[in-house]
């Protein structure tokens, strides 16, 4: 499968075990089509988690769609004696990986991780993975994360040569039903993870998934430092945040999207101590999409912090948009300064004021 060419599934297929099959090696411009059939990807056993995969060479390609009227193809990956291993794509510098339909699942590491570099599905080093239709499910198996967008640099292949980012880009799909380890010391996950990269969410849905273990939880988006674009798109019923950002610089931008539903909040603006405090803001589209409908979460909360910026300015109010999930607050969007900002509701300064007037009133 490492030629150039169009590939059908005649009939379900299972890859060999063997010590040549370790992994598929991508070096030119491929495409599959399931064709209702089920590819079952069986890695050669090794104590080592992470070595096998369907793996993209630099420049290379790698489609899937499924043209069966039913539309019920799959790319598993399967254990051997209870072991499965990393990220069943690998993708490196310049590479791209297209999902047009099917189903992938059953990726993870036979190890609890001890860093991101374990995600059930699609491990970027460079690469970008654009994502039209299918599903991603069931990534069970000590997974960080779902996809996990790295950047060149980061593999440790190209040193001294200009690193490249990992670019997710979502059109349609779906990415549920992951359930993730935290890797060691943590109680996080997410079904896409990203820093210092690109996501760009233009539809599809990321919903229900879940962590595994007491107090740990999912995100739906999780990026650091990364530009993120949120245009369209459903994320819902992840049992942590639906999107955790933290940006140093605005390199969000959203012009639309549903974030409602997620357990612990929605779109969570982490704002960072480091020398000073450093804000987490996002550039609002002018033209918003009419249904777009996200709550929005502050962390850490300070009251002596708010109200909080939460966008660039923009000459259009866009503040009925976004609603807060905590209590006690309100977006609002600010005349002044041309911002939305999250501030405590106009009852809650209310009761604090008439606090203050009781225990002036008492002294």
């Amino acid at each position: 499968m490492d030629r150039t060419g169009n590939y059908y599934l005649t009939k379900d297929t299972i890859l060999a075990n063997s010590a040549y099959s370790r992994k598929i090696v991508v070096t030119g411009d491929v495409k599959i089509c399931l064709n209702g059939h089920t590819l079952k990807y069986r890695p050669r056993t090794t104590d080592t988690a992470g070595l096998c995969r369907i793996y993209l060479r630099d420049d290379a390609s790698f489609s899937i769609c499924d043209c069966s009227k039913g539309q019920n193809g799959k790319i598993v990956q399967i254990s051997d004696d209870g072991k499965s291993y990393s990220a069943l794509f690998q993708c490196l510098r310049n590479s791209t990986l297209n999902l047009f339909g099917g189903e992938i699942s059953g990726g993870g590491s036979s190890e609890v991780p001890d860093n991101t570099a374990y995600p059930g599905a699609v491990k970027l080093y460079g690469g970008t993975f654009n994502m039209y239709g299918g599903k991603i499910t069931n990534c069970t198996t000590n997974a960080q994360s779902v996809i996990d967008v790295d950047s060149s640099s980061a593999s440790g292949l190209y040193k001294g040569q200009p690193n490249v980012p990992g670019v997710f880009n979502m059109y349609g799909g779906e990415i549920s039903g992951n359930k993730m380890t935290p890797y060691k010391g943590q109680h996080n996950t997410a079904a896409i993870d990203a820093t210092y990269n690109n996501v760009n969410i233009y539809g599809g849905k990321i919903c229900n998934n879940t962590a595994v273990g007491n107090d740990n939880v999912a995100h739906g988006i999780d990026v650091i430092w990364s530009d993120l674009t949120i245009s369209g798109g459903e994320i819902t019923g992840n049992s942590g945040y639906g999107v955790w950002m933290t940006n140093k610089t605005p390199a969000t931008a959203l012009s639309g999207g549903k974030i409602t539903g997620n357990t612990k909040g929605n779109f969570c603006f982490a704002f960072q101590r480091t020398s000073g405090y450093v804000f987490s803001t996002a550039v609002l589209d002018e033209n918003m999409a009419p249904d777009t409908n996200i709550g929005i979460t502050i962390s850490p909360l300070e009251t002596d912090k708010a109200p909080y910026t939460l966008s660039e300015a923009c000459d259009t109010d866009n503040s009925r948009f976004f609603h807060s999930d905590m209590a006690g607050y309100a977006v609002v969007y600010d005349e002044e300064s041309k911002t939305c900002r999250c501030r405590k509701a106009r009852r809650s300064l209310e009761r604090s004021r008439s606090t203050v007037l009781r225990s002036l009133d008492r002294n």
